[in-house]
């Protein structure tokens, strides 16, 4: 049983509970009391007057009275679980029927009958006379009154305790009736003033207008700051009175588009404030009532300043999108020209040059028993000039292919083709002593003949700048740099001088000088080339004589790099001069 948190004046009327006991008691000859559980009387009818003039009257049989009451209450508490009547003969010798009243579960109640005598019952009248001495009450009318308690058979109070059985139900029902009528009043309360603070709190502008009329019966804060017109103005006119409506047409747009669920959303209207000024607003609507009458509810956003934006974004946006379209184009341009230029140097120059050398062999074939040692040294140096200067030009053609065409993405192993290119770099320089460890599980989303290309430079270099060491190491792998997964081609080699650093991805820029190391300056370069390609970045770190690190990001790349790498060794031998680039 839940602790009471009603009191029974709060769900019945006690006035009438009065006049209910007093006919129920003038036509059925029976007495009754309503008590809380503290004892306090509620309603009382026909109590005897034994009880009233005398018993609870003086203290000492008053005291056992509220004993009576205090233990029937104890008693009932206990059995609530299974809560029915109960007899009992009270400290000052008479018989009580009670009942607890019980609604929702709370006991706010108890409901009494009795001060009777059972017919069966043996009064014993010397003992009533004895107290009636000892408590000096008046014994001729305490004898009186106790020959007018009521000699009951058993079945008439079976009937009673049946008949005030179906009483104390319909008492229940009743309080349970209005418990419940308050708790929907309270919730009705309180959804109200929820409703009303979302109402007026709303930053929207709200309006509720009546469907017969028109008419504006309602309007929140949000509408007085949004049309600058005051409540008292906006009430009992119309949004066609004040002049809401930028265009006319637009009330019928909100009105009357089809309603499936009676309402309307995202809807965009302009709308006229008192000052003139036209908003664009966003507007939703549903049907209500109120009152029992069909009302609009309208709810205005005002997006003016949202569109504005959106409509500066867009124009922007197409001004990018032509400023993109005219620089693509200039891009083509210059690309077309520049492969044309490209096509024009490698025809034009190449005939020259291929005349210089034919022409210098005819003079070492022929005329060279004429010439003496300085002079053919002199053709020979021609001639390797002539030859450099067409690998130059090969180099420029190969570099300038990277800037054009598609690229054509896929999953790569990384792995396995720097395994593939460590391969040809061994089998090339078979003397070569090298330690290669490549991490397994190196991939990347890329194209595959571009990053075997950026492989081949970087492997490529690693091997010729490890030349001269008896014994080197090279190792691939990656790792995390910034937040990204970097690859990285390491070597214990030459290395370079950090503060040249800034040199080594330019187009034929070198550290070295080629007496010391073979190539053209301009593997690096394609190594950027290609990574910038692909969206990613290059850079690098060395020290002189102890080697150099060499790291790229490619896009959604992935890898084991975290792990120490697999060690897949193998005694390799290559030439000197197998790198294409020397930086």
């Amino acid at each position: 049983m839940q602790t009471a948190t009603h009191a029974l004046r709060d769900l019945l009327d006690l006035e009438r509970l009065q006049r209910m006991c007093d006919s129920l008691s003038a036509a059925g000859d029976v007495a009754l009391a309503v008590l809380d559980p503290a004892g306090a009387v509620l309603a009382a009818s026909a109590r005897q007057d034994i009880c009233t003039r005398f018993h609870r009257g003086e203290d000492t049989t008053l005291a056992g009275c509220l004993e009576s009451d205090l233990a029937i209450t104890r008693r009932l508490r206990d059995g609530l679980a299974d809560p029915g009547h109960i007899a009992y003969k009270c400290a000052n010798g008479l018989w009580d029927v009670a009942f607890p009243l019980i609604i929702a579960g709370e006991h706010l109640a108890n409901v009494f009958t009795g001060q009777f005598f059972y017919e069966d019952d043996e009064i014993d009248e010397a003992a009533f006379r004895e107290r009636a001495r000892r408590l000096g009450f008046d014994e001729a009318a305490y004898m009186d009154a106790l020959a007018r308690v009521p000699v009951l058979s058993h079945e008439r109070v079976a009937r009673t305790i049946g008949f005030l059985a179906d009483f104390v139900g319909m008492l229940a029902e009743n309080g349970l009736s209005a418990l419940r009528q308050e708790r929907e009043r309270e919730a009705l309360r309180q959804s109200e003033d929820k409703l009303s603070k979302a109402f007026h709190g709303s930053p929207d502008a709200i309006l509720i207008t009546r469907v017969s009329d028109g008419l504006i019966t309602d309007v929140n804060d949000g509408f007085v700051r949004l049309s600058g017109f005051t409540r008292d103005e906006a009430v009992g006119s119309s949004p066609i009175a004040l002049d809401l409506w930028a265009d006319p047409r637009d009330r019928e747009r909100e009105i009357s588009p089809p309603r499936t669920d009676g309402a309307v959303r995202d809807l965009e209207l302009d709308f006229r404030v008192r000052s003139g000024a036209r908003l664009r607003c966003l507007v939703a609507g549903a049907d209500i009532e109120v009152d029992a009458e069909p009302h609009v509810l309208t709810v205005l956003r005002d997006v003016t300043e949202r569109r504005r934006a959106e409509e500066e974004v867009l124009r922007l946006n197409a001004e990018l999108e032509q400023r993109v379209a005219a620089r693509t184009a200039e891009l083509e341009a210059a690309n077309a020209e520049l492969e044309s230029f490209a096509y024009s140097v490698s025809h034009d120059l190449r005939a020259p040059l291929r005349a210089l050398d034919g022409f210098s062999q005819i003079l070492l074939d022929d005329y060279g028993e004429r010439l003496d040692d300085e002079g053919r040294s002199h053709l020979e140096r021609i001639r390797a000039a002539d030859q450099h200067m067409g690998a130059l030009i090969d180099a420029l053609l190969e570099l300038s292919r990277l800037s054009r065409g598609e690229l054509s993405r896929e999953r790569l192993d990384i792995s396995a083709l720097a395994r593939g290119v460590a391969t040809e770099l061994a089998e090339a320089a078979p003397g070569r002593a090298v330690e290669v460890a490549i991490a397994d599980g190196l991939e990347a989303e890329a194209d595959r003949d571009l990053v075997r290309a950026l492989l081949a430079n970087l492997l490529g270099n690693a091997w010729k700048f490890t030349a001269r060491h008896e014994a080197a190491r090279i190792e691939v792998g990656a790792e995390d740099a910034g937040g990204e997964r970097a690859f990285y081609v390491r070597d214990d080699g030459a290395g370079f001088d950090m503060a040249y650093a800034d040199k080594l991805f330019g187009a034929f820029q070198r550290l070295h000088s080629p007496g010391e190391f073979e190539g053209l300056g301009i593997g690096l370069a394609t190594v950027q080339r290609i990574v910038r390609r692909h969206g990613g970045r290059v850079w690098a770190a060395g020290e002189v004589e102890k080697g150099a690190t060499f790291w790229f990001t490619l896009p959604a790349t992935a890898g084991a790099a975290d792990a120490a790498p697999a060690r897949a060794s193998s005694t390799l031998d290559m030439p000197a001069g197998v790198g294409e680039d020397a930086p």
